[in-house]
């Protein structure tokens, strides 16, 4: 079924293309540019395919697709839809590509065009099913490395958490870790006040954490930890002192690992720190440490965490996509707010439902903690948002300032110098190559001395050739920077397009595609608290964008808004 599929792909696309890459490295076994360009059309004619069309890289490594102009022009030609290629020729795999990823991802390509690969050395043909087999044994090969090396660091970590060590990171709170083993401390008593609140008082987590901030019992910060920014308890806190098992006395390894997933927007192989289910930790084989409480306590706390998860109303919290989370920030403390949703009945059968932005801080840490609520009527703050926004697009000195940056270039002529540097650099290393070449070359054999020049030459060559490889890097890493830069600038001018249209498009969105605009635009939202409020008439004390718009009057209305702004579009280190 596979071999009919494939004659009827042969009939209807008789055509292929041949690409070739002669690396600056030391050519051998007669892969010369001319070399390979022979041999591949021979190897098409015997497959009975035309050649549409011969790609040639010269003096490009195969590290990375970046760079290699000749490539991407024929997966660019290959891939248009009137193209009647159906197959691309390559010498040998390592031609195509030496970095795993960007082969496995241009044959994946191909594919989806219904185009494929031809080896003439390895005699890979993608469209078969051992071609495709041998692809994915590659693929698999560069995984398997990867795997035996976190086998290998976790096989040890686990050992030495049988044994009773710690393997390292911060002391859990109330240890301390002296030698390699973890010692009681003096917060060791929070620890015992927690887990019999829980366990034999029976008070819940929101309980703790407000009886703890109430009594201004503060959370002690780890002596090497400086980012930290508030002292009180918060509920991910007190969840994650109830669920460790460290406090009975063992060492538990291997409750969060890092395992392979599909990355869903992107769809490309990820690894990601995962809780794991209890049955898989590594345990000591015995208490490594002294225990602070009994294992008895643990279970019974583990019991009530199970028995009380879940319960409640599963429509709290389960609310649509909201405009500006992550966006807005609260006036008091800095936090990112979140929102607040609640939904009942009344008495006389109406549904009533609320949206509120809230302190996130707030809802960790409760009445008790060190920032207040600091609520807002959802609908009221998107409203502004949103009102603002168009007021800043009907701003006459924005919209001339936002035409004028449509279509500015940036100036990367520091970053072109420099390329042009390393290709004057590659260029003499080349040149000094071939003559060194020919010199080896035309060395007669009846010289007395012909052995030792060759040596030596052959040394010369080799440092050559080191160069070369050193340039070629730094060279990458300059393409690299160009690119970020350039791609920054299409970036930047998308936005300013859509900042154009705002007014037309953004109540035609849905309420997803309205909160993707939004955070395309803004970066952060501040807010003013309370009393700003009352004087200011507003809640918006300042909203950063996410582009440059300096140079642009701040007051942009009667209330007094200004405008701050950052150039926050995927920049990144140069």
């Amino acid at each position: 079924m596979k071999s009919q599929k494939v004659n009827e792909l042969l009939s209807r696309r008789k055509k292929c293309a041949i690409y070739i890459r002669v690396s600056s490295e030391r050519q051998v076994q007669g892969f010369s540019l001319d070399g390979q360009k022979r041999e591949l059309i021979e190897y098409a004619k015997s497959k009975q395919l035309e050649v549409a069309d011969i790609y040639v890289e010269e003096g490009k490594s195969g590290k990375s697709i970046e760079g290699r102009d000749a490539f991407q022009k024929m997966m660019y030609d290959v891939t248009r839809q009137d193209s009647e290629v159906g197959y691309v020729l390559v010498f040998k795999l390592s031609r195509f590509g030496r970095n795993i990823r960007d082969i496995l991802n241009s044959i994946n390509i191909l594919n989806k065009y219904g185009i494929n690969l031809l080896t003439k050395e390895e005699g890979i043909d993608s469209s078969s099913s051992m071609g495709g087999l041998m692809i994915t044994i590659i693929g698999t090969l560069a995984e398997v490395e990867r795997e035996n090396i976190i086998t290998q660091t976790m096989l040890g970590r686990e050992e030495k958490s049988r044994q009773g060590g710690w393997c390292g990171g911060l002391a859990p709170l109330g240890y301390s870790v002296q030698d390699e083993r973890l010692v009681k401390n003096e917060y060791a008593y929070l620890i015992e006040l927690i887990f019999d609140k829980y366990v034999n008082e029976n008070v819940g987590i929101k309980g703790i954490v407000d009886y703890l901030n109430k009594n201004g019992i503060k959370k002690p910060i780890p002596k090497n930890k400086l980012d930290y920014r508030f002292t009180d308890w918060s509920t991910h806190t007190i969840k994650a002192i109830l669920d460790n098992p460290v406090y009975t006395g063992y060492i538990v390894f291997g409750r969060r690992r890092t395992v392979e997933c599909v990355n869903q927007k992107t769809g490309e192989i990820e690894y990601k720190l995962k809780k794991q289910d209890k049955e898989n930790y590594v345990w000591s084989d015995e208490q490594a440490h002294e225990q602070i409480i009994s294992k008895e306590m643990f279970d019974l706390a583990q019991l009530k965490r199970k028995n009380r998860a879940c319960k409640g109303n599963r429509q709290i919290g389960q609310a649509p996509v909201h405009l500006l989370s992550g966006l807005l920030k609260c006036p008091e403390c800095g936090s990112g707010m979140v929102v607040n949703y609640n939904k009942w009945e009344k008495k006389d059968g109406t549904v009533r439902k609320t949206r509120t932005y809230i302190c996130g801080h707030y809802n960790r840490s409760g009445a008790y903690g060190e920032c207040n609520r600091n609520g807002i009527a959802a609908d009221l703050i998107e409203k502004e948002v949103v009102e603002y926004t168009k007021r800043l697009i009907h701003n006459d000195k924005f919209t001339d300032y936002v035409k004028m940056r449509i279509g500015q270039s940036i100036d990367v002529t520091e970053i072109e110098k420099e390329l042009a540097e390393h290709d004057k650099k590659l260029k003499a290393l080349e040149r000094n190559k071939n003559i060194l070449e020919k010199e080896i070359d035309n060395l007669l054999d009846d010289d007395k001395v012909a052995s030792r020049k060759r040596i030596d030459m052959n040394k010369r060559l080799d440092k050559i050739y080191l160069d070369m490889d050193s340039v070629e890097t730094e060279r990458a890493e300059c393409q690299e920077r160009l690119d970020a830069v350039k791609q920054q600038q299409l970036n930047e001018q998308n936005i300013y397009k859509i900042l154009l249209e705002f007014d037309r498009i953004y109540e035609k969105l849905s309420l997803e595609d309205k909160g993707k605009l939004l955070h395309s635009l803004i970066s952060e939202i501040q807010l003013y608290n309370k009393d700003e409020i009352m004087e200011s008439k507003t809640y918006i004390k300042k909203i950063k964008f996410a582009f440059d718009v300096q140079n642009v009057d701040n007051n942009l209305g009667d209330k007094g808004n200004n405008v701050e702004t950052i150039v926050g579009l995927q920049r990144q280190d140069m």
